[in-house]
């Protein structure tokens, strides 16, 4: 009797490890593509925090060099209206707006929205004229 005693695997065991592996690879990739999203969603919403604070400090720094005569409800809304843009980083476009209302006198509530995508970060905040302090 003679009997073959290659050893090795058989066409039934190569073909059900490729498709394991197929199934692996499929789940796998989505995986990676999920996480791929949810990283250049919270780049995209750092990106737009950045850009509303930027306008915050521009806001403080207007507010901060007033002299004795200058109007601060007139020098906050040049300020704002300067802040108002459109930007574009990374080849996405973000739209900025910066709003102001009377809160009290001598303070003003400031709202800066940043829109991009489908997407928008909001900022509030209320910004006092420090004159009005001392």
């Amino acid at each position: 009797m003679d009997y073959n005693t290659e050893k090795g695997f058989t066409l039934l065991e190569v073909i059900l490890a490729i498709a394991l592996l197929g199934i692996i690879g499929v789940a796998f990739s989505s995986y990676w593509s999920t996480s791929t999203s949810a990283l250049e969603d919270i780049h995209l919403q750092g990106l737009a925090r950045e850009i509303a604070y930027n306008s915050v400090e521009q806001l403080q720094k207007a507010g901060d060099n007033l002299d004795e005569d200058d109007n601060f409800d007139l020098i906050i809304s040049n300020s704002i209206s300067e802040e108002n843009e459109n930007l574009k980083i990374d080849g996405v476009s973000f739209s900025k707006e910066v709003s102001a209302s009377d809160y009290q006198d001598g303070v003003k509530e400031i709202n800066i929205k940043v829109r991009y995508n489908q997407s928008q970060v909001n900022l509030s905040l209320l910004l006092a004229d420090k004159r009005e302090l001392d």
